[in-house]
């Protein structure tokens, strides 16, 4: 599972969607193609890696294994486009997400100040409903 974001390795969802327990159970699947993709999957996942090389992704392990068909990812249902290799893709992703990050603490900024002026608000309110009281409360003294 890629510890980072919590994603199963592909192959663990191919055998949860292709495969079955058969009445032995030990772990099946429907049609010899499944077996040779699932098979394939592990091969690549599990190949040796250098340090400097990244984790398997899912989705090229997909599109590896399965291959594409005008651009869509076979595996992968409608609308999956395959993505494009290069720094240049990759840049624009952590680009997006640092901007994304930016954006979602300048908001937790904003809420956190807008709850200590709601907050301050309140006392306010409450300090004027205390003395609108203890007025009402001497009128009523000043009466009798």
């Amino acid at each position: 599972m890629d510890e980072e974001i919590g994603v199963p390795p592909i192959s663990e969802v191919w055998l949860a969607t292709h495969g079955f327990v058969n009445e032995n159970g030990s772990q099946d699947f429907h049609d010899s193609e499944s077996s040779r993709i699932y098979e394939e999957m592990q091969r690549i996942e599990n190949q040796p890696k250098d340090s400097n090389e990244p984790i398997a992704n899912p989705d090229d392990v997909l599109k590896e294994v399965c291959g594409t068909k005008s651009g869509y990812v076979r595996g992968r249902g409608l609308g999956y486009i395959a993505r494009k290799k290069g720094v240049a893709i990759s840049t624009a992703n952590n680009d997006q997400v640092a901007e994304l990050r930016r954006q979602v603490a300048e908001m937790t900024d904003r809420i956190q100040m807008q709850e200590r002026l709601h907050k301050e608000f309140l006392e306010r309110l409450d300090s004027m409903h205390n003395g609108f009281q203890f007025t009402n409360s001497q009128v009523d003294s000043d009466n009798m």
